[in-house]
This record gives structure tokens, C-alpha cells and sequence, in this order.
């Protein structure tokens, strides 16, 4: 019977190893997003309000956060019927990256991909599309999931503070803002995406509380 304690020892070797892969893979695609963020090619899109995918981010942050559905497998104890590994790491289905954004205070430095959808933000920064693009006249809007990890995503953005820096790299140029405001709404609050007719201004988005996501995190930004 020796060989099947050979088994067991093995599948507990897998069944604790499948997710730190998935970490690990989550961690590649991210990184290599932002490398392709500092070298790729710019493409115009267009600009307009977006409300409709502001309202749309109540979906995208009540789904199950990654780091969650990591942890989740990391505790599940020995039931050797559990399917787990018959359930695959997700593959990146997004998009490609328009640029990044760094907000040194916070330490954080993400990818940013066009549009606030779930694929989008399992591994990046998610620009508003109907909003402004970053640089120019207008409210641009950034989305990001809050993520249980600390300093990942958007985790930490409860820290930023008036006077802090954010800078978006965004069609091979840096556009640098000043935070002027943070405060917390509830998820059907658009006055956040208010497009000015003479200000350039930035507008982070994430989720509050972290476990239930009941209202929006926002950070105001102007260059």
C-alpha cells in the first residue's frame, strides 16, 4: 500500500501547487501587458460620456475577485472528489494595452487596457471608453478592481491623498495629475464622470467595502 501513499502525497503536492500557477500566470499576463503598455503603437478612440459602462462596473466588481478564487482553492482541504483540477486557469482574452498608469505614493504601476470590462480588469486598468482620453479637455475615467492582495491593483487607492501624483503614459506621451479630491458614492452616482468644458481631469474608479462592494471608491485627479 506504500504506492498509494506515494499518490496521495502527490496529489497534495499538485492540489496545493495549481494555485500558485494560477498566481503566477495572473502575474505574467499583467507584466507583460505593461511591457507591451511602454512599447506598442497608438490607435485614436473616441471620445464621449460614458455612463452606461460607469453603471455596467456594478457587474464587473461583484464578480468574484481572482486573488479570492485563488485563495479559495489554496484552502480547500483534502477532498479528493473536489474538482479542482478540473477547473483551468483562465487564458487572457484582452485586449491591447493603450498605455499605463503609475501612482508612486501608492506604489502601484498597472496596464491599461480600453475598456472597464471584467476580462480587462483581471489583469489590468480599465479606461472608461466614452470618456476623455487622457491628456486632453474632458473627465478621463480609469476602473480597477480593489483586489484582496495588498498593493495589487487598485488595493491601496484608499491611501491617496490630496496632493498626490498620478501619472498615465497614454499614446507614447506621460500626462501627470494632481489629486484634488477622494471621496465615496454610491454605484449610480454619475456627477463623477462630469466632463468639464475647460479642465483636464482624471477620475479613478474602484470598488468599497473591498468584501461587498456596495459603493464606489473615486479619486479625482486635474493636470
Amino acid at each position: 500500500m506504500k504506492w498509494l501513499s506515494y499518490l496521495f502525497i502527490l496529489f497534495g503536492i499538485i492540489l496545493i501547487s495549481y494555485p500558485i500557477s494560477a498566481q503566477i500566470y495572473s502575474n505574467h499576463i499583467e507584466k507583460k501587458l505593461l511591457e507591451e503598455a511602454m512599447n506598442i503603437e497608438f490607435e485614436p478612440v473616441i471620445q464621449e460620456v460614458g455612463e452606461e459602462e460607469f453603471l455596467q462596473l456594478q457587474d464587473v466588481f461583484l464578480e468574484e475577485d481572482w486573488d479570492v478564487f485563488l485563495e479559495k482553492k489554496l484552502k480547500q482541504d483534502e477532498r479528493y472528489d473536489d474538482p479542482i483540477l478540473d477547473t483551468p486557469v483562465k487564458k487572457s482574452t484582452t485586449n491591447q494595452p493603450i498605455g499605463h498608469i503609475e501612482i508612486p505614493t501608492i506604489q502601484v504601476q498597472l496596464p491599461l487596457l480600453d475598456g472597464a470590462t471584467e476580462k480587462n480588469m483581471r489583469y489590468a486598468a480599465g479606461r472608461l471608453k466614452e470618456t476623455a482620453k487622457p491628456g486632453e479637455i474632458g473627465n478621463s475615467a480609469i476602473a480597477a478592481h480593489r483586489s484582496y492582495t495588498y498593493g495589487r491593483f487598485f488595493n491601496r487607492l484608499d491611501e491617496v491623498k490630496i496632493g498626490d501624483e498620478i501619472h498615465v503614459n497614454y499614446m507614447g506621451k506621460r500626462y501627470t495629475y494632481t489629486v484634488f479630491e477622494t471621496k465615496v458614492v454610491v454605484p449610480t452616482d454619475l456627477s463623477v464622470l462630469y466632463q468639464p468644458s475647460s479642465d483636464k481631469i482624471l477620475t479613478l474608479i474602484t470598488c468599497t467595502p473591498i468584501d461587498t462592494a456596495t459603493h464606489r471608491l473615486i479619486v479625482h485627479a486635474k493636470m
